[in-house]
């Protein structure tokens, strides 16, 4: 079968300039998590599909040095499945490639959060059966 990709996202601006992940939003007053999803793709990528939540995650975020909260956000996980159109390259604010999921540990070389709680956001996806979960995480970063 066809090697599985997965669109990954390089940062281009502050903060967290250069980091990489996957795409990410924030929900508009009023708006729905999977209206979101959509919107969010298709303004970042160009991109349509109909997007799932697999999970919630909700994170505290602690700067590494001086344990103050700096974030406190939830996370929906959302999975796409066999998204249309063409990628597009306007790459102002950062860009995104498809990249094989062997080659995924080569590619991110500077990932938003550990390379292993990244991939296994891409475990998760693939293990899901319909049940979304919700996990509660303390986070320690140095990238603020």
């Amino acid at each position: 079968g066809k090697a599985k990709q997965y669109l990954i996202y390089t940062r281009l601006k502050q903060h967290f300039y250069g980091c990489q992940g996957f795409l990410s939003g924030k929900l508009r007053y009023g708006e729905k998590v999977i209206d979101a999803a959509k919107r969010e793709l298709e303004e970042e990528t160009g991109l349509i599909g109909d997007p799932q939540i697999v999970s919630i995650k909700h994170f505290l975020v602690y700067d590494k040095s001086t344990k103050e909260l700096v974030e406190d956000k939830f996370m929906f996980l959302c999975l796409v499945k066999n998204p249309q159109g063409s990628l597009n390259s306007d790459e102002t604010e950062g860009k995104y490639q498809w990249v094989n999921e062997d080659n995924l540990r080569r590619y991110i070389t500077n990932p938003f959060e550990p390379i292993n709680e990244l991939l296994g956001y891409l475990e998760e996806t693939k293990k899901f059966t319909g049940q979304i979960s919700l996990q509660e995480i303390d986070h320690q970063s140095d990238k603020f």
